[in-house]
C-alpha cells in the first residue's frame, strides 16, 4: 500500500522508519504547509513527493493510506477529508479532540467504506496483550496506579515566558491528550468502562493543562492514572491483586512487566532492551494493516478509543475556541 504522511515532525519520522522496516506501507508523499519543512523531510527518507496543497494530495488515485501526525487541533478535519478522498486513515492520538468530533470520523468511515484507526502505541504493543492475559494471576484486583509523568522538553521554555506549540492551549494538545492516553487507553481495555470517573487537572497560567490524575472507579477496585509535562516520575506502574503486583516499567512501551507474588516468588514476563520507538510503532502498522486488509471498518479499537474520549470529555482540558 502506498502513504502519504501528513505532518513533518519526529512522530512522523518513527512511522515512516516502521513502514520503511516491515514493507507493507511504502511512503511516497508528504504533506506540509512548508515546502521547505516537506522538502527536508522528504529527503531524510526518500520519499519521491513533497505537497503544499492537501486536497491535490488527496486527489491522488495513486495513494491507498494515510498517516496524520499534524497538531491534533487538524485531526479530525484532516481525518475527514482523507477518508472522504477515499483513503484508509492511521491517525496519531487523539482521533479528535472530544466525543463529537470522534464520532463524526468514525461516521465518515463508515459512509466511505474506509478504514481508521486511532495510533495509540499501547493499544498495538504484544507486551499488553501479555498483560492481560496474566491478569488473572493476581486475584482479585483491588487497585491499579498507572503513571505517564514526562517532563518536556518545552517547558523549560515555557517557565522563560515562551510558549511553544506542545504548550499551546489553543492548539488542543493537552497534556492529557499528549501523553495521559497512555495510561488511559490501556486502563480501559484491561478493565472496561468505569461506573464512576473523578478528574483533576493542574492549568499553567494560560490555562493549559500541564499535570493531571484522573480516578477510574470499577465494582471492587479503582484505577488511578497520573500524567504530566511538567514532572517526571520514576515510579513504575502497578496493577495490585490480593495474591500478587504487577510492576510495569514504561506505559507507552514496556520493557520490563514482573510479577511479584505475596509469597515472595517473582516471574519476569517481560525483559528487554529499548529499541527505540520506531520499533514500537511497527505494531501500530501490522494492526492497521491487518484491519485494511480485512475490510473491517468497525473494528473493535474504535470501542476502546470512544471510551476514552468519554472521559476526556469529562475532564474538560481541551479549549474550545
Amino acid at each position: 500500500m502506498r502513504l502519504a504522511v501528513i505532518g513533518t515532525g519526529f512522530v512522523s519520522d518513527w512511522m515512516v522508519e516502521a513502514c520503511r522496516t516491515l514493507g507493507t506501507i511504502v511512503p511516497v508523499a508528504v504533506y506540509s504547509r512548508s515546502a521547505e519543512r516537506g522538502a527536508e523531510f522528504a529527503g531524510r527518507h526518500g520519499i519521491e513527493r513533497v505537497h503544499t496543497d492537501l486536497d491535490e494530495m488527496l486527489a491522488r488515485d495513486d495513494l491507498e493510506v494515510v498517516y496524520i501526525a499534524s497538531p491534533m487541533k487538524l485531526h479530525a478535519e484532516q481525518s475527514m477529508r482523507a477518508l472522504r478522498a477515499g483513503k484508509h486513515v492511521l491517525c496519531e492520538k487523539t482521533l479528535g479532540v472530544n466525543l463529537a468530533e470522534f464520532d463524526a470520523i468514525v461516521a465518515a468511515a463508515v459512509d466511505t467504506n474506509r478504514v481508521v484507526v486511532e495510533e495509540v502505541r499501547p493499544m498495538f504493543d504484544p507486551a499488553w496483550e501479555l498483560i492481560a492475559a496474566r491478569l488473572g494471576d493476581l486475584g482479585t484486583i483491588r487497585r491499579a496506579a498507572f503513571e505517564m509523568c514526562q517532563y518536556s522538553s518545552r517547558y523549560d521554555a515555557f517557565r522563560r515566558g515562551e510558549v511553544l506549540n506542545a504548550f499551546d492551549p489553543g492548539l488542543a494538545n493537552a497534556a492529557l491528550l499528549d501523553i495521559g492516553v497512555y495510561c488511559l487507553h490501556p486502563a480501559l481495555r484491561l478493565f472496561g468502562e468505569p461506573q464512576r470517573v473523578q478528574t483533576t487537572s493542574i492549568r499553567l497560567a494560560n490555562g493549559f493543562d500541564g499535570a493531571g490524575t484522573i480516578v477510574l472507579d470499577y465494582p471492587g477496585h479503582y484505577t488511578e492514572l497520573s500524567y504530566s509535562k511538567i514532572s517526571h516520575s520514576v515510579r513504575p506502574s502497578v496493577i495490585e491483586g490480593e495474591d500478587a503486583s504487577m510492576l510495569i516499567d514504561a506505559m507507552s512501551a514496556p520493557t520490563s512487566v514482573v510479577i511479584e507474588y505475596r509469597d515472595g516468588r517473582r516471574e519476569v514476563l517481560v525483559d528487554e532492551e529499548s529499541t527505540g520507538p520506531a520499533h514500537k510503532f511497527e505494531y501500530a502498522v501490522d494492526g492497521f494493516v491487518e484491519l485494511v486488509l480485512a475490510g473491517r471498518i468497525q473494528h473493535e479499537r474504535l470501542a476502546v478509543s470512544r471510551l476514552a474520549m468519554q472521559v476526556i470529555d469529562r475532564a474538560d482540558v481541551v479549549r474550545a475556541d
